[in-house]
């Protein structure tokens, strides 16, 4: 009685980063996002684009805010922004350091910059980053 092996192929480096280019684009054809919006998705999702595309066209809000993920459709203006003040520290801002997320949040340049050290060094985070307040 012949033995059934299973059948695995090691893909390489360059293999998995044009597979994932692939869906990444495949995936921005169907639901029309960003790309880091695309990628943050598909990993959220496991790479499986089927059960992303099902979860986006069934409830498209519910999938984007189990994913942490926020499309920014409408960019703040600088004029707009020029009289905020920082969310955190509540120093008045200056146009040329302001970060104005997508969340609404207007954060100095120092206090982004601290927030995303911590994140990442100390928490260990890199694609899911929330806002800090």
């Amino acid at each position: 009685m012949a033995s059934a092996h299973n059948q695995h192929k090691v893909h390489s480096e360059a293999e998995v980063l044009e597979m994932m280019k692939h869906d990444v684009s495949s995936a921005q054809e169907t639901i029309h996002l960003s790309v880091s919006s695309v990628r943050l998705l598909l990993h959220h999702f496991n790479w499986d684009l089927l059960a992303l595309t099902d979860s986006y066209f069934t409830d498209e809000e519910l999938t984007m805010k189990k994913a942490n993920c926020i499309e920014n459709k409408t960019e703040a203006s600088v004029t707009d922004l020029s009289s905020s003040i920082c969310s955190k520290c509540l120093v008045d801002l200056d146009k040329t350091i302001i970060n104005h997320g997508p969340c609404g949040h207007a954060l100095c340049y120092s206090c982004c910059e601290e927030y995303l050290r911590q994140s990442i060094a100390t928490e260990g985070k890199s694609l899911r980053i929330e806002c800090p307040l």
